[in-house]
């Protein structure tokens, strides 16, 4: 009975352990797939709570003799752990293989839609006559069978090539032959064989969206000229309607009508000009946009879609602007009109519509003088901002000449205190070696003094700058004669005796002349004279 249990409880491990797993990872899809909502209220029992209430059962039905069911009951938990730690290893490997299963038959179904793709954008140019369907079809099996069964070298080439798939493919820029093709007329020139002298300076074909060309038309004040061929171009294939109206549509004349002024005096053009390849998702949007009605002849081919709409500026519900084609005129195109009649129709829809032109022109007038208020307000705040930083930093500058000023004052002050607790005593007037220095201003003041042939000639200087309140390193003491002339740097060293100086002189106090950094030139001046005497 103790095999039977035990066998029993190894199964059923097994399984719940299996049944745990699978659980956690569906739990786990559906949250990472949705994240918004709770996976945790999905009604799934858990299947730990199931083993462990199925191992209590077999604890209860173990019978009444508990010496011999208790290490019995440890062996099975362990071998149950054991078994749970293979389970989960195992169920890991399976899923993760599973898991690059799904990968790569995903990328494979990526390749092969690609290869579709490109297989339908091919021209077979060596075959005289288009291959029947069935023959197509054959080869677009083909190619897809072959794409989806050989992986890419790398991941890196798998990332480029999915990129390149969904990534929607412009055809106004390629290279046919070493010519360089950078508009969408130069695409329609190769792709339905139309030769066609365009002149020196041809208007461009854009290319892209519909809302890119209503963008650039709105911008340039002009009306957009919207060309859909009916048919996709191809080589060897019998000349239709689209060949004869792309033939008018990138002739000289109409391209002089497309850059003709829309208005006298101002200079912006008529027409931009936006083409589309047949049948796809920018045609099928600007059809739905313009509500165009894309024509047909008796036999049940359809005709090129040449229409003029005015890119007309309205606001949404949100009060947002937004651009809206509104349909001036669409030709009929039966046939297509030659060069000479597409420039007398464009040049008619020019007169006729002048009120849009002039209300285009008027809101980029606005336009620009919003532009320049707007360039002369931020100029005009800048400059504010730099005045203001001028004078603050003038301000710093003068409080801190001032400071320095005040500092260097009140050091002077100090130190003609000091000078003159140190200025030597004047020697009586009956001494007979005493010398006599008279002192004259600029302003008239005098002073007088004694003092002792060895003095030293700065104590004169010292005594002028204490008494007389004239800072010794910016005076010139001179005779009055003015053959000798001293200098507070001149003197260090030299006595009253020594300067030659008689007993009774009489020196005159100046001041140094500032020298300017800079002299004015006279060259100005020179010139100035030359060009009265002229």
């Amino acid at each position: 009975m103790g095999r039977r249990m035990r066998a029993r409880a190894l199964i059923a491990m097994w399984i719940f352990s299996f049944l745990g797993n699978c659980q956690s990872m569906f739990l786990g899809n559906c949250h990472s797939m949705f994240p918004q909502r709770s996976c945790k209220s999905v009604a799934i029992r858990p299947t730990t709570i199931v083993a462990n209430r199925f191992i209590n059962q077999l604890k209860v039905r173990g019978g009444s003799d508990e010496e011999s069911d208790e290490p019995a009951l440890e062996e099975l938990e362990d071998e149950a752990t054991s078994v749970m730690s293979t389970v989960n290893s195992i169920t890991k490997r399976f899923v993760i293989v599973l898991g690059k299963a799904t990968i790569a038959a995903v990328y494979g179904c990526c390749r092969a839609v690609k290869a579709a793709f490109q297989g339908d954008e091919d021209v077979e140019e060596e075959e005289e006559e288009p291959p029947s369907f069935m023959a197509k079809a054959v080869r677009t099996v083909k190619r897809m069978w072959t794409a989806a069964w050989n992986p890419p070298n790398s991941s890196e080439e798998f990332t480029a090539d999915l990129a390149s798939t969904f990534k929607k493919k412009s055809k106004t820029k390629e290279s046919v032959e070493g010519v360089s093709i950078s508009d969408f007329g130069s695409y329609l020139e190769d792709a339905y064989s139309v030769s066609v002298d365009r002149g020196e300076e041809p208007t461009t074909v854009m290319g892209g969206t519909i809302g890119d060309a209503l963008r650039k038309a709105r911008s340039k004040a002009r009306l957009l000229v919207v060309f859909i061929p009916s048919t996709r171009g191809g080589r060897g294939k019998k000349k239709t309607p689209d060949h004869n109206a792309i033939e008018s549509l990138l002739s000289p004349e109409v391209a002089e009508v497309a850059e003709k002024n829309a208005r006298k005096k101002v200079d912006s053009g008529s027409y931009v000009i936006w083409g589309a390849k047949a049948s796809s998702p920018e045609a099928i949007t600007a059809i739905k946009r313009l509500k165009a009605k894309q024509s047909s002849s008796s036999k049940g081919d359809k005709r090129p879609v040449l229409a003029v709409a005015y890119p007309a500026q309205v606001l949404d519900s949100h009060g947002i602007p937004k651009l809206v084609p509104r349909l001036l005129a669409q030709h009929h195109c039966s046939p297509p009109p030659s060069p000479e009649l597409m420039a007398a129709w464009l040049n008619a829809l020019r007169k006729r519509h002048a009120k849009q032109y002039a209300s285009m022109h008027h809101e980029l007038k606005e336009a620009q003088l919003f532009k320049e208020r707007t360039e002369g307000y931020k100029s005009s705040v800048a400059s504010d901002i730099q005045r203001k930083e001028l004078e603050q930093k003038e301000e710093e500058e003068r409080i801190a000449i001032e400071e320095a000023e005040k500092e260097r004052i009140e050091m002077i002050e100090n130190r003609r205190i000091e000078i003159r607790e140190s200025l030597p005593e004047e020697p009586s007037e009956d001494a007979v070696d005493s010398m006599t220095i008279a002192l004259r201003f600029p302003d008239g003041r005098a002073g007088q003094r004694r003092f002792t042939p060895d003095t030293p000639m700065s104590v004169v200087f010292s005594w002028v700058d204490s008494g007389f309140e004239m800072e010794r390193e910016k005076v010139v003491l001179s005779t009055m004669n003015g053959q000798k002339s001293f200098t507070w740097e001149e003197v260090d060293g030299i006595s009253l005796g020594d300067s030659g100086l008689g007993r009774m002189t009489g020196l005159r106090v100046t001041m140094k002349k500032v020298e300017t950094e800079e002299e004015p030139s006279e060259q100005p001046f020179l010139n100035k004279a030359a060009s009265t005497r002229k």
